[in-house]
C-alpha cells in the first residue's frame, strides 16, 4: 500500500514529505527551512530562531476568539539508527517507507515517527479547517541529543499561552503527566601506545570480537525489559579474558546514540601466541554463558571472533586495563522501580569510541545517560561515576542536564483530556509518568504558568531499525486531538 493512501491522508501526506528530508539530531537545517516555507506558503506567522526552532501561529477559529492559546509541541529531529548491513546515508538519503498490515516502518533504518508523526499531525491541523483556539505550533531541534532546542526557546513568545500539548508519547490511551530528569555525561581514558619494538617483540595474535544481533531500544522506556547492552556484554568478555592473562586492546567501539541501548560493539584484542588457544576457549565459554543468560530476551545474540592483522597502534597494558576496568565498573541498566512498577532511576552506557581530546591526546570516550525522577538518586549515580574516574585519574565531563517534570495536581488540561477521552473511547485513560526524557521538563521549569500534558499514538521499538508505527492508532489519536482542541473553549 502506498503511504499516501493511508488514513488520515492529511497526516500521512506530511509524514511522507518529511521522511524525504534528512533530519537527524544536529542536522535539522533542511527540515527547519521546510517548516518555514510551509508557513509562508499559507501566510501563517512564523519565527525561525538561531537554534532552528520553528514557531508557527494560527489564529483561532470562529467562536474561539476568547479561548486560551494552546501550544502544540513536537521535535523535528530523529534518532539515526540502521542495521549494520544496510546501505543508507542519513545525511542525504530519504527514508524508504513501507506498510505491513497496520504498521508503517522504514527499510533498514529507524522510522522517525519519534517524533515525525507529531510534526505531521500538527502540520495537518495548521493546514486544515478545524475548530480550535489560537495555536502556537512549536517545533524544536536536537531533542534526541540534549534538548538544546527546547532549552533555548524564547519563552517570551509564549507568555500569553495557557496550555501545552506535547505529542511525543508513544502509547495510545496513556497521558504522560510527569517525566524523569536526565544527565548526559562521559569519562575519557587517555591512551598510551606500545612502540614498534614492543609490538614486534610480543609477536601478537590479534582478533576482532563483535557483539551484535541485540534488540536495542530506548534507554528510558526499555531499560527495564532485560535487553542486553552490547558494550556491557563485550566488556564482560574482555574483563574475563584480562583476569586470566595479559591482553592488549587496539580499539573498542559501540553504540551510536547515548539515549539508545547499544545493539552492537566491537573490540580489537591482541594476545601473545602461547595464549591464543586459551583465549579462544575463554571467548567460547563467555559466549555460551551470555547466550544462556539472555535466552529469554536476546534470542539473536551473536558473538563473532575473527583473526586479523595486528594494527600499527596497540594500547599499552595500563591503558588497556584502565579502559576495561572503567567500563566494567560503570553502572548500567535499571537501578530502581517504585511499588507500582514505574521506573524511577536508571543509567545507560550508550556510546564508546576512540576520540581526540583537544586535538592532542587520544582517548576512549565512554558516554552515559543517567535518568531519575528523584534528584538525589541521580546525583548518587553521578558521584559513583565520578569516583570511578578519580580512581584512574581520568576525566569526567558533564554534557548537560534536563530537569524533572513534576506532576501538577490541579491541571485543568488533564481534566479536559480525560473527559474527552471517556466520550471518544468510552473508557478511562491511564495517567502515567515516563522514564523517557521529555521537553516538558524544560518547559515546566522555564514557563511554570503552562498547563502541560503529553500523549501520542502507538509506536514501538523506538530508536531501533525495528521501529513501527500503528496506522489505526495514529488515526484515532489524530481524531482525538482534534476533539480536544474543539473542547478548549
Amino acid at each position: 500500500m502506498n503511504v499516501l493512501n493511508i488514513e488520515p491522508k492529511e497526516v500521512f501526506k506530511y509524514f511522507a514529505q518529511i521522511s524525504n528530508i534528512p533530519r537527524g539530531s544536529n542536522h535539522e537545517k533542511e527540515i527547519s527551512d521546510y517548516l518555514v516555507k510551509f508557513a509562508k506558503d499559507r501566510e501563517l506567522y512564523v519565527i525561525q530562531d538561531k537554534y532552528l526552532n520553528v514557531i508557527i501561529e494560527k489564529k483561532s477559529s470562529e467562536g474561539y476568539e476568547d479561548s486560551d492559546t494552546v501550544i502544540l509541541q513536537s521535535h523535528m529531529d530523529m534518532v539515526n539508527e540502521k542495521n549494520a548491513d544496510y546501505n543508507h546515508n542519513f545525511l542525504k538519503d530519504p527514508l524508504k517507507l513501507y506498510v505491513d498490515g497496520d504498521f508503517l516502518s522504514a527499510e533498514g533504518t529507524t522510522l522517525g515517527a519519534d517524533n515525525g508523526i507529531a510534526v505531521a499531525m500538527t502540520l495537518a491541523i495548521l493546514d486544515g479547517n478545524y475548530e480550535h483556539p489560537k495555536i502556537q505550533a512549536l517545533f524544536t531541534t536536537n531533542e534526541e541529543t540534549g534538548m538544546s532546542g527546547a532549552e533555548n526557546v524564547d519563552i517570551n513568545l509564549f507568555k500569553d499561552s495557557k496550555y501545552l500539548i506535547n505529542l511525543d508519547s508513544d502509547r495510545e490511551g496513556e497521558f504522560t503527566v510527569s517525566c524523569a530528569g536526565g544527565i548526559r555525561h562521559s569519562v575519557q581514558v587517555e591512551l598510551e601506545y606500545l612502540n614498534e619494538k614492543e609490538i614486534a617483540m610480543l609477536n601478537f595474535s590479534t582478533f576482532k570480537i563483535t557483539v551484535n544481533g541485540l534488540v536495542g531500544g530506548h534507554s528510558g522506556i526499555d531499560i527495564d525489559k532485560g535487553f542486553g547492552n552490547a558494550i556491557q556484554l563485550l566488556t564482560r568478555i574482555l574483563h574475563n579474558i584480562m583476569s586470566k592473562d595479559l591482553v592488549y586492546l587496539s580499539n573498542i567501539s559501540g553504540g551510536l546514540k547515548v539515549n539508545a541501548i547499544p545493539r552492537e560493539a566491537t573490540a580489537i584484542v591482541s594476545v601473545e601466541p602461547n595464549f591464543e588457544k586459551y583465549f579462544l576457549q575463554l571467548v567460547k565459554e563467555m559466549t555460551n554463558n551470555l547466550k544462556k543468560e539472555y535466552r529469554e530476551t536476546e534470542e539473536n545474540l551473536n558473538i563473532e571472533i575473527e583473526k586479523i592483522d595486528t594494527p600499527v597502534q596497540v594500547f599499552s597494558f595500563h591503558s588497556t586495563m584502565y579502559v576495561i576496568h572503567t567500563l566494567f565498573m560503570m553502572p548500567n541498566g535499571l537501578y530502581k522501580k517504585n511499588k507500582n512498577g514505574d521506573i524511577i532511576t536508571s543509567t545507560n552506557i550508550g556510546v564508546v569510541f576512540n576520540n581526540q581530546r583537544d586535538g592532542l591526546k587520544d582517548v576512549i570516550d565512554i558516554e552515559s545517560l543517567t535518568r531519575s525522577s528523584i534528584k538525589s538518586e541521580q546525583d548518587f549515580l553521578v558521584e559513583q561515576i565520578k569516583c570511578i574516574a578519580d580512581m584512574y585519574s581520568i576525566d569526567y565531563i558533564n554534557h548537560g542536564e534536563n530537569p524533572v517534570w513534576e506532576y501538577n495536581e490541579n491541571s485543568k488540561l488533564r481534566e479536559i483530556c480525560v473527559d474527552v477521552y471517556k466520550k471518544v473511547y468510552g473508557t478511562e485513560p491511564k495517567i502515567s509518568a515516563t522514564h523517557g526524557g521529555l521537553e516538558c521538563g524544560i518547559f515546566s521549569k522555564k514557563m511554570p504558568h503552562l498547563d502541560i500534558i503529553s500523549f501520542g499514538p502507538n509506536n514501538y521499538y523506538l530508536h531501533t531499525p525495528d521501529e513501527k508505527l500503528s496506522i489505526s492508532s495514529t488515526e484515532r489519536v489524530y481524531k482525538y486531538l482534534l476533539e480536544v482542541l474543539k473542547n478548549l473553549k
